[in-house]
Parts: C-alpha cells; sequence; structure tokens
C-alpha cells in the first residue's frame, strides 16, 4: 500500500530527528520508497504478473477504502537490540489485516507459500547494521523510543503490486499495477 505525500515528508522528519541523534549506522529507507507490505512475493517469472494482478483483483471484491493513521515508533525484535526502526498505523487495523489475508491465501494457488509469521503492519524506516555493539543497538533504541511523532491519516483505495530493484544505494520501487477498491467492489 502507497503513501501520501504528507506521509512520506513525516517519515523523513522522524529520519533526520534520528540521524541528529548522532546514529550513522543505520541504513534509513528513503522516504519515498517507504510503503505498507501485505505480501512480499521475492523474484516473479514474468509471465505470472498477469496472473498475480488477476488475483490481487479478485481478493479486493467488496473492499471498501478505509483509513490507517501513523501511531508510535517501535524496533524488530525488541528496543534493547533493535535491527529494524518502524513506524506503526493504527485505525482500521482490522479491515488491513482481513485484506492481507485475502491476498496470503489467493496466491496459495500459485506457489508462494503463507508467511511464517504474524503479519504486523509497519512502515520500515531504517535497518541497523550488523557490526554494532549491543551497548550502541540499546543507546540507539533509547533515542528512538524518545522521539515524538505526528499522527497522519492513510487513506487506503487499494493495494499496488510493486518490483524492487535492489541497487547499491537501496531498494528502489516501481508500480506494476493499481488495484483500487471502489472498482472491484461489488
Amino acid at each position: 500500500m502507497e503513501l501520501p505525500q504528507e506521509v512520506r515528508v513525516e517519515l523523513g522528519r522522524i529520519q533526520e530527528g534520528l540521524k541528529r541523534a548522532g546514529k550513522n549506522f543505520v541504513r534509513w529507507v528513503s522516504p519515498e520508497s517507504v510503503h505498507l507490505t501485505l505480501k512480499f512475493l521475492g523474484w516473479v517469472p514474468a509471465d505470472l504478473v498477469t496472473k498475480i494482478v488477476g488475483v490481487l483483483n479478485e481478493s479486493v471484491v467488496g473492499s471498501t477504502p478505509f483509513r490507517l493513521e501513523t501511531d508510535g515508533l517501535g524496533m524488530f525484535p525488541t528496543s534493547r537490540l533493535p535491527r529494524v526502526v518502524w513506524l506503526g498505523v493504527k485505525g482500521d487495523v482490522q479491515l488491513l489485516c482481513a485484506v492481507q489475508e485475502r491476498v496470503e491465501t489467493m496466491l496459495l494457488p500459485l506457489g508462494f507459500e503463507k508467511e511464517g509469521r504474524i503479519f504486523s503492519p509497519h512502515l520500515t524506516l531504517g535497518r541497523l547494521n550488523r557490526e554494532i555493539s549491543p551497548t550502541e543497538r540499546r543507546e540507539f533504541g533509547e533515542k528512538v523510543l524518545g522521539q515524538q511523532v505526528s499522527g497522519h491519516t492513510i487513506t487506503v483505495n487499494g493495494l499496488s503490486l510493486m518490483r524492487s530493484t535492489l541497487l547499491p544505494t537501496g531498494a528502489v520501487y516501481t508500480r506494476i499495477a493499481m488495484i483500487p477498491f471502489d472498482a472491484c467492489a461489488t
């Protein structure tokens, strides 16, 4: 799910606040690249893309637009030893989870296995380098928890199928297809 520009601006503001804290051991995701991932597909043969778009269209039948709101910052796996910094979402999360579950289930016949862990909706802001010490991780986690964030509304009108291209500077995302909810509602 793609984000409105005002949310991307807020993500940049949050990242700048954390960068000013003196932590240069985080690989930050460009605010323009941040999105809410429902299902990571990995490498996909070109001839399967049309089938995936068809399945995504089927998975949103009956879905209507809903709202999410950016929430507090968090870290995976914990704030004491963070590896990933993220911004949470709240609002119509049950609707989001229902769409995500339908996407997961309907992609099974195309050979995409269900994710082994529970879906945890979030916006990834950055990943910590592996070589930093546990003390540096803990100190950075404390700084993250002290960062103030503003809530911004995200109106979810549909799904996007995205292609990621890995570059030395990070992943670049290109939309392949947009599957709107209202066009598919019955």
